[in-house]
């Protein structure tokens, strides 16, 4: 299964390559992200695209220059997906939020669970 990674954290890109069945193939990165570089290597050194973006209509023609997308895995990404976009996987898109919404939105949910003195975490997927 063809899977395109949106988001900005190396370790779920290393676990996506981890699941048997799936093949990491494009790795879409937001072009403000301070680890731009290191995704890159990292891509490269895995043999994954690297797709650089800063708006939802350079998402959307990123993603559909990949011709044939299996699931698209969003974690960590500030793009709104549009219709458009969303169609243009065969079985959809899953985002992971590691924070219990909605109480926990945001870039940095379990930095505010902890400061709140939260004992329970949670993903939302």
């Amino acid at each position: 299964m063809k899977v395109v990674y949106l988001g900005d954290r190396r370790s779920a890109a290393e676990a996506l390559m981890e699941i048997p069945g799936l093949s990491l193939a494009a790795w879409v990165f937001e072009a403000d992200n301070e680890e731009k570089n290191s995704i890159r290597i990292f891509c490269a050194t895995n043999h994954v695209s690297a797709h650089e973006v800063n708006s939802k209509k350079a998402l959307f023609e990123a993603l559909k220059s990949m011709r044939e997308i299996d699931l698209g895995v969003i974690a960590n990404f500030g793009i709104i997906l549009s219709k458009e976009t969303l169609a243009l996987s065969k079985n959809g898109f899953v985002n992971v939020h590691l924070g219990a919404l909605p109480k926990y939105p945001g870039r940095n949910p379990v930095s505010d669970a902890l400061r709140n003195g939260e004992k329970l975490l949670g993903v939302t997927l």
